[in-house]
This record gives C-alpha cells, structure tokens and sequence, in this order.
C-alpha cells in the first residue's frame, strides 16, 4: 500500500518551507549509511558499489519513539513539524496505518547533490527498509519533497517478511516540490542521485502506533 499526494501542502507554505529546509547547517556522510543491509542480505552483494561514493548531507534525526526533538536541532524540526501537523499528515498516515492512534518516531532531512557518474541512468542507493512492524501494527514512512528535482524513489515489491533473495521494481516516483508519498515501513525502498538537477532535497517521517 502506499499513497501519493501532490501539493499537499499550499504553495506559500511550500516555498516557505524550503527556505527553512535550505539554511539549516548539514553534517556530511559519505554513503555507507547502509552497510549493514549489503553485509545481511545476499542479494545486496550484486549491487554497483556506486553508492559508497555518494555524497550524503543530513541532519541529525530525532528517533528512539516519541516527538523529543534534539535539544541543539529544536528550533528547526519543531518549525518543520508545525507545519506537517498543520496539514493534517496524521490522517493520511491512519489512513494507511492499522492503527488510529499513531506518534511520530523518526524525523530526518537530507539533501542528495548532483551525482556526475549517473551517465548512463540514476545511481540508487542500496535497497532497504525504515523499520519492520510494531506488534503486527503497520509503521508508516512519509517521504517529503522539498524542491523540484530529478531522482526517483524507488518502491519495491517486496517486503522485509518475505525475506527476499532479489527485489523488483514496482514504481519509480520522481521527487515534485510539495509532493508526499507514504508507505508501509517495511517495505523495500532506495532513493537516487539526481543527474540534471543540483541537489534534491527530502524530508523523512516515520510514524508509528501509539499503543506500541
């Protein structure tokens, strides 16, 4: 299951938006933020290893299951989230959810600068999950697009319970200012490396059931 809404936030807000998004201060990583996915799965090992040379810029992420921003980072994910919560994410997430009481567990933004060795097609990242299911309850992933931007996010078919020697593609969804998608968490899914674009930058939610 997943859904995609388009302008789901109004366009002054949108632009708003990507201004705050734009002057936060970034840490760099280099992309081995999945190692561990290449070292467990099998089918990992026939990936290009193309992705360890991306460049990844990311802020620091609020997790561990509830809505604590960091201390240092406040000010900013408090800003991004009034504005999220003002647009009712909460109900396109129980919509997708089995659940009708669900918490913010995970808020991070990133930013994917423009990959020159994507000649020939998009550079995706390595194959991999957000989390697997709360008690049997669906966790659900919210993906962000902050400006208008080449690189897809790829859906898979499969799911972290099918214990998959191989994936396919089941939808590539370009990144479009104002746009959201949301899916099921243990779903596999990959981000790319824009080519034509300068950057793309995304902001990623993960929800879960209140009741976990």
């Amino acid at each position: 299951m997943y859904k995609i809404i388009d302008n789901f936030l109004p366009k002054e807000t949108q632009d708003e938006l990507e201004k705050i998004v734009s002057s936060y201060q970034y840490s760099m990583s280099v992309g081995t933020v999945y190692e561990e996915y290449r070292k467990n799965l099998p089918f990992i090992k026939t990936l290009s290893n193309s992705d360890f040379n991306v460049i990844q810029l990311e802020s620091k992420s609020v997790d561990g299951g509830s809505c604590v921003f960091p201390e240092e980072d406040e000010i900013y994910f408090r800003q991004i989230w009034n504005v999220f919560v003002k647009a009712n994410i909460e109900d396109v997430v129980c919509n997708l959810s089995t659940s009708n009481d669900i918490v913010l567990m995970r808020m991070k933004s990133n930013v994917l600068p423009n990959h020159k060795k994507g000649l020939f097609g998009h550079i995706h990242h390595t194959p991999h999950i957000d989390c697997v299911e709360s008690d049997g309850f669906a966790n659900i992933s919210c993906i962000y697009y902050v400006n208008d931007s080449d690189g897809p996010t790829v859906l898979y078919n499969e799911y972290s319970a099918d214990n998959p020697k191989k994936l396919t593609v089941f939808k590539k969804i370009p990144p479009k200012k104002g746009r959201l998608l949301a899916f099921h968490s243990n779903r596999y899914h990959t981000s790319s490396s824009p080519r034509r674009s300068q950057y793309r930058n995304i902001i990623n939610m993960v929800f879960m059931p209140k009741q976990y």
